[in-house]
């Protein structure tokens, strides 16, 4: 299943190392489908700036099981 995990890189409220370190074990038992995007200069708040991307709605609703 594609996965795509979408983190800020000022988040103070959940590290962005944790997102970093989940890509990387998904890579490392491997995932070939993922990707890490960290938007720096943004906290917690990250999701608004993923919502905003060009591609976000129509990626979501063309990933299949």
């Amino acid at each position: 299943m594609p996965v795509r995990i979408y983190h800020g890189g000022s988040d103070n409220v959940v590290l962005a190392e944790n997102s970093r370190n989940a890509y990387s074990k998904l890579k490392l038992n491997g995932s070939k489908k993922v990707e890490y995007i960290e938007f720096q200069g943004i906290g917690h708040n990250s999701w608004t700036k993923a919502f905003a991307q060009q591609d976000f709605l129509s990626w979501i609703f063309s990933q299949k099981q």
